[in-house]
Formats: C-alpha cells, sequence, structure tokens
C-alpha cells in the first residue's frame, strides 16, 4: 500500500494536522492545509528528507514542481525525541510513522501521549522550582521584629578589670537612656528656704536603669573590636556587653610549629568577665548570657558548664570543638538554654565534617587539615557533636546558617567583618560568600531574640524560637532547625 493510495482510501489529506521529521539535530513541521495534493503534501516531506537527514526520497513518485510549491511550509523546529530514519504522521487520535523504506506502520498515540505528559511534568517541575525559589526569596528577606538596632543609644569604654591577681582588659557596651525627669510643685512651706516660689517646677533624674548582662569571646588571634557590630546592636536592645580583648594576640606561624592558645585559660577568662558584670550596680545578677565565637563559642560552652545556674543563656557562634576540654564532652552540664549556630561554608569550623580551610605559607597553600592530628581533622564531630550532647532536659537549637562562611556568620551582610576578612586573609582561605540581594545574615537578629525570650520573657521572641513557623520558615537557616526540650 502506497502513501499516495493510503491517503486516497482514507480521505484525510485535509485533518492532517502536521508532519514532524525528526532527526538529532532539527526537526520540520509542515502544516496540511484541507483540499491538499497529497502528491503535494508528500514532495515536501521528501525534499525535508534529502535536505536535513541526507537519506533516499521517502515518497518517490513525486515531481519536482510540486516538490518546490510547498516547501515554504516548512519551519525547523529542536528536538531529541525519534531517530531520523522515521517520519511522524499525526492524523486524529492516532500517529502514522512511515519509515524510509516507504513501508507504513500504524502506532497508537503511546509516543506522543508520553511526550505530552513528560512535557507536562517538567512544566510542574519547573514551575515549582520557580515558586519554591520565590518563596525561598522571600523568606530569605524575612523581617524579624529584633532586625537591626534597638531602642538605645550605646556607650563604649575600655576597661582593665582587675580579679585576685588577674587583669582583664576588654570593652564595655553600655545602653544609654537618657535623663527620664518627673516634675513636681515645691509646697508652700519650703518655698522661702528653697528661695524658688511657689508652684515653680524642678526636676528630679529617674533612678540608675539596671540591665541584663551578656558576655562575649572572641575568636582566636580575634581583637574584640572585629565584632563591633554585632556587640553594638545587642547593647542598644539593653543589654550590658563586656566583650574581653584578652588572648587576642598570637602568633599564625605557631601553628605550624604545633604551638596552640591556652583555651583552657580562656574559657576561664570568660568566667572571671561573668563575675565582673554581676558585680556591676548597673547590672540584674540573675541575668546574666554568655556568648562567643569560634574559641570563644567554644569556651562559652566551657565557662557555662563551669558556672551552672549562674548563667540565663548561651549563644555559641561557629563554636570550636577544638578547644580544652571539648566541648562536645563538657555541654551536658550546660543547664541554661542553648542556641547553637554554625555556618554551611564553614571551612575552619564546620558544622560536620573535615576542615577544608588552606593555609597561605609564604605563598604556598597547604590544607589547614595537614597540620592537625588525622584523628583530629573534623574537631571531634565538629558543631554537630556539641549539639548532639546537650543534656535532654535543656532547651537547645541547632541552626545552620545558609549563606556565610567562618567570619560573616558574626555579622549581618557580609561586610561589617571586613577587618577581620583582610586579617585573616593574610595566612588563611575562606569561601567568598555573595549574599542573595535584600539577605541579611540572620546570626544576630536571633541572638537578640534569644536573649529577650530568656532574659524578659519575651513571647514573640519564644514564638519565633520554638513557634511552628518563625526559624522553621526562615530559609536563610538550613531546614530543618533541630530543636530539642522547648
Amino acid at each position: 500500500l502506497s502513501i499516495e493510495n493510503w491517503l486516497k482510501l482514507t480521505h484525510i489529506p485535509g485533518s492532517i494536522t502536521a508532519i514532524h521529521l525528526f532527526s538529532d539535530a532539527a526537526a520540520l513541521k509542515l502544516k496540511g492545509e484541507g483540499g491538499a495534493k497529497p502528491s503535494a503534501f508528500f514532495s515536501s516531506l521528501t525534499s525535508a528528507a534529502r535536505h536535513h537527514c541526507h537519506t533516499e526520497a521517502i515518497v518517490s513518485n513525486t515531481e519536482e514542481g510540486e516538490r518546490a510549491s510547498s516547501a515554504e511550509n516548512l519551519e525547523v523546529l529542536p528536538t531529541w525525541l525519534l531517530p531520523c530514519k522515521y517520519t511522524l504522521v499525526k492524523s486524529g487520535s492516532c500517529c502514522l510513522f512511515v519509515n524510509q523504506k516507504g513501508g507504513i506502520e500504524w502506532r497508537l498515540m503511546m509516543r506522543s501521549l508520553v511526550l505530552r505528559f513528560v512535557v507536562l511534568l517538567w512544566a510542574v517541575f519547573i514551575w515549582r522550582a520557580d515558586a519554591k525559589a520565590a518563596g525561598e526569596n522571600q523568606r530569605a528577606a524575612m523581617l524579624t521584629r529584633y532586625r537591626g538596632a534597638g531602642q538605645y543609644d550605646i556607650t563604649r569604654e575600655y576597661l582593665e578589670v582587675s580579679s585576685g591577681n588577674r587583669t582583664s582588659r576588654g570593652f564595655l557596651y553600655k545602653p544609654f537612656q537618657y535623663p527620664t525627669s518627673r516634675a513636681f510643685l515645691i509646697p508652700k512651706p519650703f518655698q522661702e528656704e528653697s528661695g524658688e516660689e511657689e508652684g515653680e517646677a524642678i526636676t528630679q533624674a529617674a533612678s540608675t536603669q539596671v540591665w541584663p548582662g551578656l558576655v562575649f569571646g572572641h575568636g582566636i588571634c580575634a581583637e574584640a573590636e572585629f565584632y563591633e557590630h554585632l556587640l553594638s546592636i545587642v547593647a542598644s536592645w539593653g543589654y550590658v556587653v563586656f566583650a574581653t580583648d584578652e588572648y587576642s594576640d598570637c602568633d599564625p606561624s605557631a601553628f605550624m610549629r604545633g604551638e596552640t592558645v591556652n583555651t583552657t585559660a580562656y574559657a576561664e577568662e570568660l568566667e572571671r568577665n561573668v563575675a565582673y558584670l554581676r558585680e556591676r550596680e548597673d547590672v540584674n545578677s540573675s541575668l546574666i548570657g554568655i556568648a562567643g565565637h569560634s574559641m570563644g563559642g567554644g569556651a562559652s560552652v566551657n565557662a557555662a558548664a563551669a558556672l551552672g545556674n549562674v548563667v540565663r543563656a548561651v549563644i555559641p557562634i561557629a563554636p570550636w570543638n577544638g578547644i580544652e576540654p571539648r566541648p562536645s564532652s563538657m555541654v551536658s552540664r550546660v543547664s541554661a538554654p542553648l542556641l547553637i549556630m554554625c555556618a554551611r561554608n564553614d571551612s575552619l569550623v564546620p558544622c560536620t565534617g573535615p576542615v577544608t580551610t588552606e593555609i597561605d605559607f609564604a605563598g604556598i597553600r597547604i590544607p589547614f587539615a595537614s597540620i592537625m592530628p588525622e584523628e583530629d581533622v573534623d574537631w571531634g564531630g565538629g558543631v554537630f557533636a556539641i549539639y548532639e550532647n546537650v543534656n535532654p532536659q535543656t532547651p537547645a537549637i541547632l541552626a545552620v546558617v545558609r549563606d556565610a562562611n567562618h567570619l560573616t556568620i558574626a555579622d549581618s551582610d557580609g561586610s561589617r567583618m571586613s577587618r577581620a576578612e583582610r586579617y585573616f586573609s593574610r595566612f588563611l582561605r575562606f569561601p567568598q560568600i555573595e549574599l542573595p540581594a535584600g539577605t541579611i545574615v540572620p546570626t544576630i537578629e536571633y541572638l537578640v531574640a534569644f536573649l529577650e525570650w530568656t532574659m524578659r520573657e519575651d513571647a514573640v521572641a519564644f514564638d519565633l524560637l520554638w513557634g511552628q513557623q518563625g526559624i522553621m520558615e526562615d530559609y536563610r537557616f538550613m531546614q530543618p532547625v533541630q530543636r530539642s526540650s522547648a
């Protein structure tokens, strides 16, 4: 049965909607029109086959003139679905495949249906991906009431504080409340003594405000001033913050010689800082928190374990589980609620897994892990190990920041830690992270929210941290955020 005879017998040349010639690179689409002659219709198909597939003519009984007259109806379309040896003729609910030898094969619409189903699935997948991306971008720009500076101006001063035979040097950030005055009238019996006329108003300053306190520990080889942005924001929310500057001087090349900082002594330094805040008249001695970054984060856990109920909140940021003793071995003694935050792109103190930071030593880069004991390349399980060993009765949150490295996790927009990045880039290489437009690193605002909940029993902060939404829908963190013992 020839193609022409088949078309004549079935009387469907006008209902044929399209002919697709598939090859690896392109497909030709020929739109049929009602009443088109079969010979003219297929002459174009033959021309297309010869030109694009380099095959013998599919239909041999065609005329050159008819072929030329319908060539204008051809369009080039991309395809990858069928081999070149088949031509697809679609008619009604069936597909006709004409092979290169002119034979006819009938197939039900299975291939067409599968194709349409695949295209539909792909469209749904793209739509869902776009919707998810839009949702993540919206949540990435999530606003909480704890973002940015609080309501108070602040003061900063450099202090030297003596404790026994030790002196602690550091910066004190304190909220400054303008004197709240109250006016009253001078009673008549006191007019002559005071020299004031009756009815004249005088003012009396309100009593000194008492604030919650926070001790902050810096990272290894880092200066306390590197964290001024974080410390200033926390103080502006009504907290007296003391940030030690002890143990900030170190020789990076000492690590190459296997020398380390006395991290046990550093944790004891933070304990002395807590004692200092408790003695201040402007600090509520029962509302003291302790936080830190890197070495300071690990030391904050160990100091809180030693201090017991004295501490009301513990917020380790990218805590280094390499200090001695390991925080993962001490954290079970901490009774205060913990908010542990680490960065997905932290190469020096990873949330979990091996250290991948490189050391730049005299222009030669070597893996940081190469100078570490083989059994310690993941810092004893890393940050996750600290969280996994928290006392089951202690409220704890582990939040992994999506777009931050070891330094920018203690920042808001990635620029405030630039001084620290310049300092450490002399001998360490950290991955560079570009924040999506409008995104703010969530660390500081959640630190503030955690303090507001633990120190002031703020119900909004509680819902943000422990509710079904809040932190659990904030895609600036890797989801799901882990929580225990709310």
